[in-house]
């Protein structure tokens, strides 16, 4: 699933892009019109296409040829089962989980932790939902605390 989808997604894309060069675009406002009012894209966009399609294929190569150019050294140390080293900390949106996990000394008690987390995040989206207005300025002072509490874990 995710490697059929992107490529049909792709297809359609270029096709797209393929009958919008060649075909033109209509007039705007849905107005009927003959082929020569429609507006012809081929001169204007095909090199714009080939310089984009380019640089994109230029990029991909790079990551292709050269996958640590950007990479942590500390990725290639030898690993040690025994123990994981105290520098390891996770990407930024996942910093206050991290500090809920390494709030809690034992580790059921950090994942159930790690869980309320989520679950109070899934909670405060359904809240927002179902609310009236009078219930709005108690609700947005829970969110926005929440929120400074998760920036603040960061």
């Amino acid at each position: 699933m995710h490697f059929i989808i992107p490529l049909i997604i792709l297809l359609v894309v270029i096709v797209h892009l393929l009958l919008l060069h060649f075909s033109g675009r209509s007039v705007p406002g849905g107005i009927r019109a003959s082929s020569r009012l429609k507006i012809k894209f081929v001169h204007l966009f095909l090199f714009k296409d080939l310089v984009n399609v380019s640089v994109i294929w230029a990029m991909w190569l790079w990551a292709l040829s050269f996958p640590d150019w950007s990479a942590d050294p500390v990725n290639f140390a030898v690993s040690d089962l025994s123990n994981s080293p105290l520098h390891i900390q996770p990407e930024w949106y996942f910093l206050h989980l991290y500090a809920v996990l390494r709030s809690i000394p034992r580790k059921i008690g950090g994942l159930l932790g790690f869980g309320l987390a989520l679950v109070l995040l899934a909670f405060i989206s359904l809240v927002q939902s179902y609310q009236s207005i009078s219930q709005y300025l108690f609700y947005n002072f829970f969110s926005r605390r929440f929120i400074l509490n998760n920036i603040i874990l960061m």
